[in-house]
């Protein structure tokens, strides 16, 4: 399982690679403009649309389908699975449909303050990505049955083609000179993704004695145990929603900055963060219910490891913004302010990640208990906190301050869900010791910072950037075997079980 873990993680990172990929390529050819805030616009409004649902029935589906699978056979879950799967084909297509219809009031939900030159191309290119929608909510129910057949690469891995697909239509688009090539390059990613989906899932005889949907009592349980589930994961979109709807009142462009920018630091989220919360949360589920001195243990090691891992690339994302986006998108369209604005809101965003990796892993740890009501509230009154911030700020500050925004509620939401974990019974967060722990991650990462800094200066010669942070990295990992590694190895529990140790080693 360890391996599968991992390759799927690797997976990941290819399709995230992959889809930036494609970022690079539109901020090229278009640069910052309201072309590419009205292409973003575009493709973004069917996931968030869809999302809402998506969210709730991916959670629900998989532990249905096992229930049924176990209580009746196999034939009751594919019937299940295909008659969801058909009335969600006829779900997509009405909300499709009446989106495709009332466009205009669609785009001004997502963009308030478009011009009317981004407006105009924005709902000329909505009229081609809404068709998505219906994939879009199928493709996660096959992922899902698949993951219950055990073929997770699989499932992981039909987005490396999608974003192929997109890569190669962006590219067109740039020799046509035609903007609704990237639309029609999105929605056929998106049916390359469900076509082979179909096809490995109809190996499983999926649709078989299948002749018209069904609203079954299953299907109206899947959507009644989904509705609070979607009300909770609704939270994130709405914020997502509402940053870009502010940002388009700044001006052509912004939605583009704010994109590229928290495109950025969501790889370090998805590729490290996520990844690591996903290798820990089956071991501390399980050490919940047999050995709470294991879970404690567990515990305090992944925050260990995600302040290890997170200060440094929040730090050095911060000092070398500038750098990383030159790198990244300087060249073609997009030119020297167009850096510096983008990289000044990357520097922001930067400084959310260990707080996103805090309310990541104490959300999972609630989860684990069985607690799932005061999270969502949690989370409510977070994306309110940011939407006022949002009105508060975006005036004086501009996109700075939407960014801000993000910050604090982000901030605000791991520091309740912190304080939300000590009511529960027998947890034991090691607070001092991290504490300590962050203090000397924090300064290991500045000094390595600077050593470097000082031996470009002695040799005159400008690094670039990849080898820079490559340099920066083996001069942290330096610093910290000189001072925390052996603090920290010299730290142990009462029971004298070291707090940093390999999973196979947690007694």
């Amino acid at each position: 399982m360890t391996k599968v873990a991992l390759l799927t993680a690797l997976i990941a990172l290819v399709s995230q690679l992959l889809g930036f990929t494609r970022e690079i390529l539109v901020a090229k050819y278009y640069g910052i403009s309201y072309i590419t805030d009205a292409y973003i616009v575009s493709v973004v409004s069917p996931t968030i649309l869809m999302g809402f649902i998506a969210s709730g029935l991916a959670s629900v589906f998989i532990p249905k389908y096992i229930k049924l699978q176990h209580d009746n056979d196999v034939r009751s879950a594919n019937l299940y699975t295909s008659n969801l799967i058909l009335i969600l084909l006829l779900l997509g297509t009405l909300v499709a449909f009446c989106c495709y219809y009332f466009s205009g009031s669609v785009i001004k939900l997502f963009a308030v303050g478009f011009s009317s030159q981004a407006g105009e191309l924005a709902d000329i290119l909505f009229h081609i990505t809404i068709l998505s929608s219906p994939f879009i909510l199928i493709n996660v129910i096959y992922i899902g049955y698949l993951q219950i057949k055990g073929d997770y690469i699989y499932a992981s891995s039909v987005l490396i083609p999608s974003h192929l697909v997109s890569i190669t239509f962006v590219i067109i688009s740039y020799l046509l000179n035609s903007y609704i090539v990237l639309a029609v390059g999105y929605l056929v990613g998106i049916l390359t993704q469900f076509l082979l989906l179909s096809i490995k899932s109809n190996k499983y005889k999926l649709f078989q004695g299948v002749s018209s949907p069904k609203i079954t009592n299953e299907i109206k349980d899947t959507y009644f145990l989904a509705l609070p589930v979607m009300i909770g994961a609704s939270v994130n979109q709405v914020n997502y929603i509402f940053d870009r709807t502010m940002a388009s009142t700044v001006g052509d462009g912004a939605i583009s900055i704010i994109n590229y920018s928290s495109r950025i630091s969501s790889i370090i989220e998805v590729v490290l963060i996520t990844t690591m919360v996903s290798l820990f949360y089956p071991k501390i589920s399980e050490a919940i219910n047999c050995n709470i001195k294991k879970f404690n243990v567990l515990l305090n090691e992944v925050v260990l490891i995600l302040i290890l891992i997170t200060i440094p690339c929040s730090f050095y994302i911060y000092y070398y913004s500038v750098d990383i986006i030159d790198f990244i998108f300087g060249r073609g369209e997009f030119g020297v302010d167009q850096v510096k604005s983008t990289a000044s809101i990357l520097s922001i965003y930067g400084l959310a990640i260990p707080f996103v990796a805090l309310k990541m892993i104490l959300n999972k740890v609630s989860y684990a208990f069985g607690k799932t009501k005061i999270p969502t509230i949690i989370s409510i009154f977070c994306a309110l906190t940011n939407i006022t911030l949002n009105y508060l700020l975006v005036d004086k500050f501009g996109l700075s301050g939407i960014a801000f925004a993000t910050v604090i509620s982000t901030f605000l939401s791991a520091f309740i869900l912190l304080i939300y974990l000590f009511t529960f019974d027998n947890v034991k967060l090691r607070l001092v010791f991290l504490s300590v722990l962050v203090c000397i991650v924090f300064i290991d990462a500045f000094f390595s910072v600077m050593l470097v800094e000082y031996l470009q200066d002695i040799i005159d010669i400008n690094i670039p950037i990849i080898l820079k942070l490559s340099l920066v990295v083996v001069s942290f990992v330096m610093f910290f075997c000189c001072t925390g590694y052996f603090w920290i190895k010299n730290t142990i529990d009462n029971n004298n079980t070291l707090i940093l140790q390999r999973f196979s080693n947690v007694k």
